[in-house]
């Protein structure tokens, strides 16, 4: 058997040497192979090509522009190759020489190489593929999933959001596209999300995550966070912390996280911090510091001994609210010392005295029951007021208006400034105003009364009066006022054009821009805009189908032609046609236009027979001279070719990105094709990518030389 393939691939390799001599590529075919089983891959080994220590073929030597074939590893990291296109192809991150009925089953990433005479390919859109022989896929008994083959009989087929993967019936179930095996009966089964199974009937999968809970689905429920962090828990014996679970009774809920009762605490922020040494007693957080409330209390992040009756903090000293008080961190005993303060200090207000600027006054020594600045006045008395520290007199009088008095019943203070309500109710910028429909306040103070008031530049004006707003100037008296810029004009008689005001043309009330240096306004009307300059609508014509013809004509598209800026009627809708500047009838005449600068030329189809054609300009017969490049030769046998403006014999030369090269003797002219800038010989060659190749390897041999 060994000696018999060897003889095989000796015989193959003398074939592809007299393929290659031959000018042919070679058909090259596999060696016979084991039959494999229906689950194995067969990947197809190309005898003779170089590989290394893992079986990965070595690319040739090619150039930069070739394609990079990519392999994937294991580790993540990725192998590049260039590789020649037309010599080889990429398959699965392994470089392989091209050959009849080799393939790549999937993609050049992750596909595999086979022989498509014996194996047929089983592969899914994202890349992956493998190769099974053919006969396992015409037997009706098997089938792809994917790149896997599967049994009809005994598997199926799951799809999903991944590669399908094969399952095997009432032991597996499909969830997504992936086989996950059954926990109960098939019809009881079910999915929890796309890699696990319960049994409806006593599990349960609240989060649909893949997370089962062996308790039914009316004592589950998910647990979720404002993160998405999630997990399944059984409602009485669990409960639900931020997408996190713990125990009644033995932890509790912390913030987003969970605490053992009797070993942690619960600190502010949602900190759990651990009671060292344990502690019980030790329930709540003081900052960070755990304590014991029924012994402690927390006083700005101090723990203090809890005494008696201390219930509250006074900075950081504890006290007795009811016999003590507080005073600027100082305390005090209401029986003694005071029951309000004056600064840091206690006073008693009941005996007659009263603070003023953190000092306590006696009534008695001071003549009065307040302070204001320096002096002092009884508030019972309401002959006096105290505005901004100065004592005034006010009888009648029950507000402030900086340091004078006034009543707010029948006066208003705007800005220091004392009013009378008669002048208004509101103030605006230090006056006072009746805020109405038609009345405003500016910037610069009221405005009014006006039909539909608007302010500009902190001035009032009548938005209704024909009046507009242009960057902070007022203009009035226009029927549709509007802005140019900083320019206030009246667009029913005008119109703006690059930051200027234009005059409408005469009659016109619809009007656009023309052009882009110097535009000037138009009407839409009677009017088109053809390359920066108003062009007239000749009368009838309907301006829905109105189109311009150069800079200085208007034509109807349905009925005439624009002839190089020329509109002319057509005589004949099909065969009517333009030359220069004139029409002509394409059915029995040529327009001969193929020099700029000339006058083109209008002659009649047959003027020389079924030979005439145009040269440039100039009509001529086909069979008595040749045009090249607009210049006419005389005909001569074998002038079949123009090239780079010089005729040639084409059963001579080729022309090649504008280059004449020679045909080789051994080459049939008909045979001698470009492929780049080069001339090859069609058969035996073939060109690829504008570079020549001959059978499976690139080729310098050229079709003058051959």
């Amino acid at each position: 058997m060994i000696k018999s393939t060897r003889f095989q691939i000796l015989v193959l390799l003398l074939m592809t040497t007299l393929s290659y001599q031959q000018g042919k590529r070679p058909a090259t075919k596999a060696p016979p192979t084991k039959a494999p089983l229906p689950e194995e891959e067969e990947e197809e080994i190309v005898e003779g090509q170089p590989v290394d220590s893992d079986g990965i073929t070595v690319p040739e030597e090619v150039e930069s522009e070739f394609h990079t074939c990519r392999r994937f590893l294991d580790d993540g990291s990725v192998v590049e190759n260039k590789y020649d296109q037309c010599t080889s192809f990429c398959c699965g991150g392994k470089i392989l020489l091209k050959q009849e009925s080799v393939k790549c089953c999937g993609s050049e990433e992750l596909g595999t190489p086979y022989n498509e005479d014996t194996l047929s390919c089983c592969e899914w859109w994202m890349g992956q593929g493998k190769a099974y022989r053919s006969a396992f896929l015409r037997d009706h008994k098997y089938g792809c999933c994917g790149s896997h083959l599967i049994t009809h009989s005994s598997q199926g087929c799951c799809y999903g959001d991944g590669p399908p993967e094969p399952f095997t019936k009432r032991r597996e179930k499909c969830c997504g596209s992936n086989s996950v095996k059954l926990q109960s009966f098939f019809g009881d089964a079910a999915c929890c999300g796309t890699t696990a199974t319960f049994d409806r009937r006593r599990q349960s999968c609240p989060c649909n995550d893949g997370q089962v809970l062996n308790v039914r689905a009316s004592k589950s429920e998910c647990c979720k966070s404002d993160f998405g962090v999630q997990a399944p828990y059984i409602k009485g014996t669990q409960f639900c912390c931020e997408g996190s679970v713990g125990t009644v009774g033995k932890e509790f809920c912390c913030g987003s996280e969970i605490g053992t009762r009797a070993s942690d605490v619960c600190c502010e922020g949602g900190i759990v911090v651990t009671v060292r040494p344990p502690d019980k007693t030790k329930t709540k957080c003081c900052g960070t510091t755990p304590f014991n409330p029924k012994k402690e209390m927390c006083c700005e992040g101090v723990v203090k001994a809890h005494v008696r009756l201390n219930t509250a903090c006074c900075g950081e000293t504890p006290y007795n609210p009811v016999r003590q008080i507080c005073c600027e961190g100082s305390v005090w005993s209401r029986a003694t010392d005071g029951t309000a303060c004056c600064a840091q200090f206690a006073y008693f207000p009941e005996k007659q005295s009263f603070c003023h600027k953190g000092d306590v006054y006696f009534s008695a020594a001071v003549n009065g029951n307040a302070g204001c600045g320096d002096e002092f006045y009884f508030t019972d008395e309401g002959d006096f007021l105290c505005c901004n520290d100065r004592l005034v007199t006010a009888p009648g009088k029950d507000s402030c208006c900086d340091q004078e008095a006034y009543n707010s019943a029948t006066e208003i203070c705007c800005d220091g400034n004392i009013f009378d309500k008669g002048e208004g109710d509101v103030c605006c910028s230090n006056v006072p105003y009746f805020p109405r429909n038609t009345t405003i306040c500016c910037d610069l103070g009221p405005s009014g009364h006006f039909h539909r008031p608007a302010c500009c530049g902190g001035i009032g004006y009548d938005a209704a009066a024909g009046g507009v707003c242009c960057v902070g100037n007022i203009y009035e008296g226009f029927i549709w006022p509007s802005c140019c810029v900083d320019q206030g004009y009246d667009a029913s008689t005008d119109t703006c054009c690059g930051a200027t005001v234009h005059p409408n043309p005469r009659g016109s009330y619809l009007t656009a821009c023309c052009g882009e240096i110097d535009p000037k306004p138009y009407d839409l009307i009677s009017q088109l805009c053809c390359e920066g300059i108003a062009v007239p609508i000749p009368t009838g014509m309907n301006r829905k189908y109105a189109a311009c013809c150069g800079d200085t004509g208007v034509y109807d598209p349905r009925t005439q032609l624009c002839c190089s800026g020329v509109p002319r009627n057509k005589a004949d809708i099909y065969n009517t046609k333009c030359c220069g500047r004139e029409t002509y009838d394409s059915s029995t005449h040529l327009c001969c236009d193929g020099e700029s600068g000339k006058k083109p030329l209008i002659v009649k189809s047959n003027r020389f027979g079924d030979k005439t054609a145009c040269c440039g300009n100039v009509a001529f017969d086909t069979e008595q001279q040749y045009c090249c490049a607009g210049v006419l030769t005389k005909a001569k046998a074998g002038v079949t070719g123009c090239c780079a403006g010089k005729a040639y014999d084409r059963t001579k030369t080729i022309c090649c990105n504008d280059r004449l090269l020679k045909i080789g003797r051994n080459v049939p002219w008909e045979s001698a094709k470009c492929c780049g800038g080069l001339c090859m010989y069609d058969g035996p060659q073939y060109c690829c990518e504008n570079r020549i190749y001959m059978g499976n390897a690139r080729s310098k041999r050229t079709c003058d030389k051959y």
